[in-house]
């Protein structure tokens, strides 16, 4: 249970920096 969260974790943080930086794919 703790390493999905972990992983969706990861996830959200990836997409955070993806709409701080749009130029970034």
């Amino acid at each position: 249970m703790s390493f999905l969260i972990l992983l969706n974790n990861k996830w959200v943080l990836h997409m955070v920096s993806r709409n701080k930086n749009p130029v970034n794919i």
